[in-house]
């Protein structure tokens, strides 16, 4: 059991050092400060939970985010996971969900749901679900300050 732990701990360290060595290169190619990536190293409690982390950051960035706003939706799912331990039967559905939910914080109108779960394969009321569960549990408003790029202007 100890070595079942241990290589669990150890493939968690990889995939998280997947994830920033990507943040990395990405932020080198648009000439930022790679440095500053090590800070946002999350200890994920289930591998699962880093898998989604990943499908968000590559949506994110496939979708035209920055940096900063791919950290904030990451921040997102982090806190999520450490309060309700949520249990994981497809991965897509969650990056999909968090993809949503952050486009709704930082109110862009551009992504729909519908448009999400057609890109991931799922469905978009599950979609909308789990947004729900994500919504309450954080206590999410738009322009979150926690999460979000840009200010509430309002």
């Amino acid at each position: 059991m100890e070595l079942l732990a241990d290589s669990k701990d150890l493939l968690l360290k990889l995939f998280n050092k997947i994830i920033v060595n990507g943040l990395e290169q990405w932020q080198q190619r648009r000439g930022g400060n790679p440095a500053s990536v090590e800070s946002e190293l999350y200890a994920w409690p289930k591998l699962c939970y880093a898998v989604v982390a990943a499908g968000v950051r590559e949506g994110l960035q496939a979708l035209g985010y920055s940096l900063k706003q791919q950290k904030g939706a990451i921040k997102l799912w982090y806190d999520y996971c450490a309060k309700e331990r949520p249990t994981i039967r497809n991965t897509a559905v969650w990056s999909a969900t968090v993809i949503y939910a952050f486009a709704w914080l930082e109110k862009e109108g551009r992504l729909r749901q519908q448009d999400l779960a057609r890109s991931y394969g799922v469905s978009p009321s599950t979609i909308s679900s789990r947004f729900g569960r994500l919504r309450k549990s954080l206590d999410l408003a738009v322009r979150d300050q926690r999460y979000a790029s840009k200010p509430d202007k309002t």
